[in-house]
């Protein structure tokens, strides 16, 4: 899915999903929302040290009502994330679950921690 991001930005459709980070310790795990996405309007790139997530609402989706209060944006959803050169680009996985996208970057086996065997004499 092909987008122009800069057209998107300017008129305003774009919104930045909410998301949480944390690190296991063998892999990062990037939990995003994008509630009302599917599967066949999202991508997930990784590019030059950038995660891009987007994910293009559908029409039908997209939200005509005369609201008398608003909190939740409507748009398609954008975000850009640098990647620290410890990630193993090649085994990124994603997986998106109840409107919850979910990607894990696991660490390069060389930098994961890991336990150094104490040897005991007499």
């Amino acid at each position: 899915m092909d987008t122009d991001f800069s057209n998107e930005w300017k008129n305003g459709n774009l919104v930045p999903p909410a998301v949480n980070i944390y690190d296991t310790g063998e892999e990062y795990v990037l939990k995003a929302h994008l509630p009302g996405i599917k599967k066949t309007n999202l991508d997930v790139k990784f590019t030059e040290g950038e995660l891009i997530i987007f994910g293009k609402l559908d029409e039908e989706t997209a939200d005509t009502h005369e609201y008398v209060h608003r909190e939740i944006e409507p748009g398609n959803y954008y975000r850009v994330f640098k990647i620290s050169e410890n990630v193993d680009a090649d085994k990124i996985t994603a997986k998106l679950e109840d409107g919850v996208l979910i990607l894990k970057l696991p660490r390069y086996e060389r930098l994961k921690p890991r336990e150094i065997p104490i040897e005991v004499k007499g």
